[in-house]
């Protein structure tokens, strides 16, 4: 049971924060539109911080490049699987098929998986795991977010180019290029008054994405038809909880990746979908309230196969 304490607190600990916003929407507190603001604040405030925070704590050499690797073609590979299933099998519209493929392509690999990783692998350096998760999904979902979703939602004259200037611009892609320019030359980060206040307050900025992202998908979710959308929820919850860990396991083996980093990648793999991707999924004009409802049902339901990935890869 101690295995699994670390990631069924971060799971409900997310899920009270999302009955919160409800209860406060409830009671007239806050809005559906105070969403955008939460979601503003994280994509342009607290997620420039994490990044940063991470990136420039030390170089990243080419041996710590694989792990991420892995897991980054593990979420394209359902990026593309859920386009095709979306537009061939489900007939989605495109708000919905941008919501579909976000939540489908980028799970909770260092809000859930992390956690998991600390306890079942204590031998592990925590910071190399972390890098597995920023590396292999939070950075790719942060460049990629914003062009898939705002390619697929309410957004007229799309162009690629437009699409990577908007990339370029981030906030979050330029702390990215700061974070590992900062890593690589060796820069202090503590040492003097200064230095100590800015990366103190990148820690605080930090701690308050989990309270924020919870509130920002509680605000976000409306009432919707889910029996008609139980085959979306069924073809999400199997790829991201079940197929998810099975790639990750199959390819770091043909890989011959060492058995710890192994174990590693299959529990980041084994997270339900980030909570991230509403923020941008709302952030571009796709279904906002799918997004969210596919976090909470595949959060809730990961209670039950993580354990079953740990069982069966061991």
């Amino acid at each position: 049971m101690e295995l699994y304490t670390p990631i069924i607190e971060a799971m409900l600990l997310l899920v009270l924060l999302i009955s919160a916003a409800l209860m406060l929407r409830a009671a007239g507190a806050l809005t559906e539109e105070h969403a955008d603001v939460f979601s503003r604040v994280i994509t342009l405030l607290v997620l420039p911080a994490l990044v940063f925070n991470h990136l420039s704590a030390h170089p990243i050499s080419a041996d710590m490049l694989q792990a991420p690797t892995m897991l980054f073609i593990s979420g394209l590979i359902l990026m593309v699987l859920a386009w095709s299933v979306g537009t061939r099998v489900l007939h989605l519209g495109r708000l919905q098929l941008g919501a579909l493929i976000l939540c489908t392509g980028f799970g909770a690999a260092t809000l859930v998986g992390i956690p998991l990783v600390e306890i079942a692998h204590p031998e592990l350096d925590l910071q190399e795991s972390i890098l597995i998760g920023v590396l292999g999904v939070e950075l790719p979902l942060f460049i990629l977010g914003p062009l898939i979703a705002s390619y697929y939602g309410r957004r007229e004259g799309f162009s690629l180019g437009a699409g990577a200037l908007l990339i370029l611009r981030s906030p979050i892609v330029l702390a990215a290029i700061a974070g590992i320019l900062w890593g690589q030359f060796g820069l202090p980060r503590d040492g003097n008054l200064a230095l100590g206040t800015l990366f103190l307050t990148l820690d605080h900025l930090e701690a308050a994405l989990l309270p924020l992202v919870g509130l920002a998908i509680g605000l976000m979710i409306r009432p919707i038809a889910v029996h008609n959308l139980l085959p979306l929820f069924a073809f999400v919850a199997a790829v991201q909880l079940v197929l998810q860990p099975v790639l990750l396991a199959i390819g770091s083996w043909l890989w011959s990746l060492p058995a710890s980093i192994i174990a590693t990648l299959i529990l980041q793999g084994a997270a339900p979908v980030t909570a991230l991707s509403a923020i941008f999924v709302r952030q571009y004009g796709c279904d906002g309230a799918l997004a969210a409802s596919l976090i909470l049902f595949t959060t809730l339901l990961s209670l039950i196969t993580i354990p079953l990935m740990v069982i069966a890869f061991g």
